[in-house]
C-alpha cells in the first residue's frame, strides 16, 4: 500500500512539474487570421476566425532614421517568413504580428505571387487593425494600388493611384509603410510612391500582410513572403 502512495505522488508531481514549465515557457506568438478579401464590386462583412502559430521572438534593435521623417525605430516583432493560402473566394489568409501600435514602421517581401501579372493575385499590409474587419489597408495589384479605410466590413477608399514597374510573378515585391499621427509614407521595392492620409484612423492596433487580397483573386494560390518586420517609430524633436 505505502508502495502505491508513493508511485502515484511522484506521478503527480512529475505532472505539477511538466505544466509549470509549459507556463513557464509559453510566450505570445503572431497569428494567422482570415478576414474579408478587399471588394472589387460587392462588400461581404463575414468576421475573421483566428488561429495561432509558432514563431521566433523579436531581437528588439533599435536604429535612428532622417527619411521620410526623424525618428528612432525599435523592432517589435519579426523577421517572419511563411506562406499564405487563400482558401476560397470571399477570404483572405492574413498574418498578424500580434503588435499594438499607431506609430511604426512595417516592411515584408513577397517572393512568391502566383498571377500576380496576370491580376490574378495581389498584395496588402493592414495596420492600425483592431479586429473583425476594421483597420486600414494599403492592397497593390500588378498596375494599381489603393489605401481603404475598413470600419465594420465597410470599405471607404482614401488614396489610390497607378503602377507601372517593370515585375513578374517571382520576383521580389516589397512593400514598406511608414505611420506617424495621420500622415503614412508608401514604398514599394524602395520607390517613394504617395504620402497616405490617415486623419480618419488614429487607433493603435496590429499590423498584418496579406496577399491574393480582391475577391477576384484566383483561391487556393501559395503566395511566399519572407523578412516580414514591424517597428515602434519615435519621432524625434
Amino acid at each position: 500500500m505505502n508502495k502505491r502512495v508513493i508511485i502515484v505522488a511522484c506521478l503527480a508531481l512529475t505532472l505539477m512539474s511538466c505544466s509549470l514549465v509549459d507556463r513557464v515557457t509559453k510566450t505570445a506568438e503572431p497569428q494567422y487570421i482570415v478576414v474579408t478579401a478587399t471588394p472589387e464590386a460587392a462588400t461581404p462583412t463575414d468576421e475573421p476566425t483566428v488561429a495561432p502559430t509558432e514563431t521566433a521572438k523579436p531581437a528588439g534593435e533599435t536604429e535612428t532614421i532622417s527619411e521620410p521623417v526623424p525618428a528612432t525605430l525599435t523592432l517589435l516583432a519579426g523577421p517572419f517568413s511563411d506562406t499564405l493560402i487563400k482558401q476560397d473566394n470571399s477570404h483572405t489568409a492574413s498574418y498578424c504580428a500580434e503588435v499594438n501600435v499607431r506609430d511604426f514602421k512595417a516592411e515584408v517581401t513577397f517572393t512568391a505571387l502566383p498571377g500576380f501579372v496576370n491580376d490574378a493575385n495581389s498584395f496588402a499590409l493592414y495596420f492600425r487593425h483592431t479586429g473583425d474587419n476594421d483597420q486600414c489597408r494599403v492592397a497593390v495589384r500588378n498596375t494599381y494600388w489603393h489605401l481603404s479605410n475598413v470600419r465594420q466590413g465597410d470599405f471607404i477608399r482614401v488614396n489610390t493611384g497607378n503602377l507601372k514597374i517593370k515585375w513578374n510573378d517571382s520576383s521580389p515585391k516589397t512593400i514598406t509603410v511608414y505611420a506617424i499621427g495621420d500622415t503614412g509614407y508608401f514604398y514599394l521595392n524602395g520607390y517613394f510612391i504617395m504620402r497616405l492620409d490617415l486623419s480618419n484612423r488614429q487607433d493603435t492596433g496590429d499590423v498584418c500582410i496579406s496577399a491574393s487580397e480582391f475577391t477576384g483573386d484566383t483561391y487556393g494560390q501559395l503566395s511566399n513572403f519572407e523578412d516580414f518586420k514591424v517597428w515602434e517609430l519615435t519621432p524625434l524633436p
